[in-house]
């Protein structure tokens, strides 16, 4: 939100976005205010996933840093080893005030 002299309004919240690109489309697009809750969102999505998409040794360590609360390296490690055995998935994020 913007105001009339193009300034920040003093109400404005940084939203944390991460969009999961596959084939062109998306796969999951996803929004929190902190970080570490979009991570929660993303792990959900990984944890979900990993049997599927990755090869069996890397979905094992995905769900080990999950079961650890490890977030953050469960996203890193998938997103590394999506791709090898199905479809490769593509991470963006980017930060926007509200």
């Amino acid at each position: 939100m913007r105001t009339k002299s193009g300034d920040k309004s003093p109400h404005s919240k940084k939203m944390h976005v991460a969009t999961v690109l596959c084939a062109g489309e998306v796969r999951l697009l996803t929004a929190a205010i902190s970080r570490q809750d979009l991570d929660r969102n993303l792990a959900d999505h990984v944890r979900k996933s990993a049997r599927h998409q990755l090869l069996p040794q890397a979905a094992d360590k995905v769900y080990r840093l999950l079961e650890s609360n490890r977030f953050d390296r469960a996203i890193e490690i998938y997103f590394a080893s999506v791709g090898e055995r199905w479809d490769e998935e593509r991470l963006v994020i980017n930060e926007v005030m509200i």
